[in-house]
C-alpha cells in the first residue's frame, strides 16, 4: 500500500523557484518492512523537503556546487525519496549555522 504525504514549501525564494508542494510517496520496502511516514526530525510541524534547486537558491550556490558537494560529502545532507534528491530544510538550516 502507498500513500502520499503532501508538504507544504513555505520558502521565500524569487525567480523561478515559487511556491507550492511536494509529495512524498512512502509504502513498503523491498524488503517488505514498513517504512515510517512520521518525521525524523522532531521540530514542531511537518517535515519540509526542498528540491536540488531550491536549496541550491537558498543556498545562494550553483546547483552543480550542491551536487559537487553532495558527490564529496561536504554539503547539507541529502536524502533519496524514489529516483529524486530532497533536502530536509530544517537540516539545512542546521548545517548552514554550523559551518
Amino acid at each position: 500500500m502507498i500513500s502520499e504525504i503532501v508538504v507544504p514549501f513555505q520558502g521565500s525564494f524569487s525567480g523561478s523557484v515559487g511556491q507550492g508542494t511536494s509529495t512524498r510517496r512512502v509504502g513498503s520496502t523491498r524488503t517488505g518492512q514498513r517504512m515510517s511516514t512520521k518525521p525524523h526530525n522532531q521540530d514542531s510541524g511537518p517535515l519540509e523537503l526542498w528540491t536540488v534547486e531550491e536549496t541550491a537558491a537558498f543556498l545562494r550556490v550553483p546547483v552543480a556546487t550542491l551536487h559537487k558537494w553532495r558527490y564529496l560529502g561536504k554539503g547539507p545532507r541529502g536524502h533519496r525519496v524514489g529516483k529524486y534528491v530532497r533536502f530536509d530544510a530544517a537540516e539545512v538550516r542546521r548545517w548552514v549555522l554550523s559551518s
